[in-house]
């Protein structure tokens, strides 16, 4: 780089630019699904018949 641009504005526009988001998403989203609909089946099997298929749930068969 030329010596005249700083280099703090540059580095941390450059890690403001990492995906760390999109990546947390990705790696963190199926398996919070998996809990959520867990905890879910858990509250609903009180009122209702429901299973667990996955990251989605099956009420009274449907």
């Amino acid at each position: 780089m030329p010596a005249r641009i700083a280099t703090a504005p540059v580095l941390g526009l450059s890690v403001l630019s990492l995906p760390l988001l999109a990546s947390l998403q990705f790696y963190a989203g199926f398996p919070l699904r998996v809990i959520t609909a867990e905890i879910s089946r858990w509250l609903l099997s009180a009122a209702y018949s429901s299973e667990r298929s996955g990251a989605n749930l099956v009420v009274q068969g449907s």
